[in-house]
């Protein structure tokens, strides 16, 4: 979803269900407002009157406008919580009247008037221009408040996956556009490349690829005409998608995708007995199993589970022969 932010902040609440996150409250752009137009109606909830804190029905509003994106960061056990500002609260507070990108689980809040949420937001982005510069805020999360992480957390029926179990994979497809140069141009002066490049902001269990810390290049008729510099090892890289415009013969359209990974789950042990099974029942799962073969009851014992998090830009810049070039955003001459 996309949409411009109103508000943005990080939540204190304790009791009952404690929250810690940081939310971010946004009105959808016009393609997305029928996520508020046809979802839940407000309610007072029978969770709202169980709650520590006092609700009462004229809490509900009447109607919806905006979407609450949230997301934990970091964790604090209830009963120990020592308040402190996230990285990601301080940098969507930058966004505030501005645009903002969400992706995430689409639900309805019942401890909060059923008002529509995103939580969790895994992945949240936004861009910024300058000159022939674009610059791109990218940021994954797996979800630190471990409410979405075990099969005992889910409804009972559905048994739905749980839906923010690590680790979680950011996904993020940027387009481009690059419009070739004339045969004289590039004999006398050279060619532009069109140069992706990310930095690094912040970032908590991040998986590590390979041999990945490497330029990534698109080549046409031998010529580097794209490339992703990535500075780690953090990424999968591909280019997809990529052609001729249909709009102009002169310009190669396609995207440059990057795939990052954040969070883990390990598993701790290959056999655990039975809780409360009389006489003992030794349950046991072979190494390299998945959290979903292993009984539900038994799950915790068998798997360890970490939230993650990963921040950073992607930097677009045209450069010839490493200088940076002033012109467009779309490469060529």
């Amino acid at each position: 979803m996309s949409g411009q932010v109103i508000k943005a902040g990080q939540v204190n609440i304790q009791g009952t269900f404690a929250d810690f996150d940081v939310n971010i409250d946004i009105v959808p752009h016009p393609k997305y407002e029928y996520l508020v137009t046809t979802a839940h109606k407000p309610e007072f909830t029978t969770i709202m009157k169980l709650q520590d804190v006092a609700y009462d029905i004229k809490d509900c509003p009447p109607s919806f406008h905006a979407v609450e994106a949230e997301i934990a960061e970091d964790y604090w056990p209830k009963g120990n919580h020592t308040f402190g500002r996230a990285r990601l609260t301080d940098m969507v507070l930058s966004r505030v009247s501005r645009g903002i990108c969400v992706y995430g689980t689409w639900i309805y809040d019942m401890g909060h008037c059923c008002h529509p949420e995103i939580h969790p937001a895994e992945q949240l982005w936004w861009s910024d221009s300058s000159g022939n510069r674009i610059k791109s805020n990218l940021n994954v999360v797996c979800d630190a408040s471990r409410r979405f992480w075990w099969r005992s957390q889910m409804d009972d029926g559905t048994k739905l996956k749980p839906w923010a179990e690590p680790p979680i994979k950011g996904l993020f497809a940027i387009a481009f556009e690059y419009a070739l140069p004339n045969a004289a141009a590039t004999a006398s002066i050279g060619y532009n490349t069109l140069k992706f490049e990310a930095e690094y902001i912040q970032h908590y269990n991040l998986a590590e690829y390979p041999n990945a810390n490497q330029t990534y290049n698109l080549v046409y008729n031998g010529k580097n005409i794209v490339s992703f510099i990535p500075n780690n090892n953090a990424f999968k890289v591909s280019f997809e998608h990529v052609g001729i415009s249909p709009e102009d013969n002169n310009k190669i359209r396609g995207f440059l995708v990057i795939e990052t990974s954040v969070g883990k789950t390990t598993q701790i042990a290959t056999q655990a007995y039975y809780p409360g099974s009389n006489p003992p029942q030794l349950v046991k799962l072979p190494a390299g199993s998945d959290p979903s073969q292993a009984p539900q009851a038994l799950e915790k014992m068998f798997f360890k589970k970490e939230e993650g998090h990963y921040y950073f830009t992607v930097t677009q810049s045209i450069v010839r022969n490493g200088t940076p070039v002033v012109g467009s955003a779309s490469g060529g001459q």
